[in-house]
C-alpha cells in the first residue's frame, strides 16, 4: 500500500542523529543548534540502525533532577524505542493519529525492515501535514 501523501510529508527524512559515543553535552548542544525536539541514536555513519533516542523533555528532567552528568555518553542515558513506524506497514494518517493519542509518544521513528532509520514523525509534523479533508472519521480540535 502506498503511504498517504499527507503522512509522507510528515516524515522528517533528515532528523537529528548522533552516535552512541556522543556525550550528553554534545547532544544538548546539537538540539539547541537545530531546534530539534529529540536526538536519534544510530549505530554509525555507515550503519543507520536505530539504537535509541532521547527527547528534549528527558534531558530537561535529567538536568532538573540533578542526576545529569553531561560527560556521560548518550548510550548511557538513551531510551530504546518502544514503538516505531515501519516503512512496510500500512501508513494511514488516521491510524497514526490514533496511535499518538493512545500512547504518551511524541516522536515516532520511521525504520525499514532491518531497523535502519528512514526518518521521524512527530506530533507536530503530523499536525502540520494534515489536510482535515483527507482524515476520514477524525475530528481535529483546534
Amino acid at each position: 500500500m502506498k503511504p498517504d501523501p499527507s503522512l509522507h510529508s510528515a516524515i522528517d527524512l533528515h532528523p537529528l542523529t548522533v552516535f552512541p559515543d556522543t556525550t550528553v553535552s554534545d547532544a544538548i548542544a546539537r538540539l539547541l543548534e537545530t531546534d530539534a525536539s529529540c536526538v536519534l541514536v544510530i549505530k554509525s555513519p555507515n550503519s543507520p540502525k536505530l539504537l535509541g533516542w532521547l527527547n528534549d523533555r528527558d534531558l530537561l528532567r535529567s538536568i532538573a533532577s540533578g542526576k545529569n552528568d553531561t560527560d556521560l555518553t548518550i548510550q548511557a542515558v538513551m531510551k530504546v524505542p518502544s514503538s516505531v513506524l515501519e516503512a512496510s506497514s500500512e501508513q494511514n494518517v488516521s491510524l497514526l493519529l490514533d496511535r499518538f493519542r493512545k500512547t504518551e509518544l511524541s516522536h515516532l521513528p520511521n525504520v525499514d525492515a532491518q531497523g535502519n532509520l528512514i526518518g521521524l514523525v512527530t506530533q507536530k509534523s503530523l499536525l502540520q501535514a494534515i489536510d482535515p479533508q483527507t482524515v476520514q472519521g477524525e475530528t481535529i480540535d483546534r
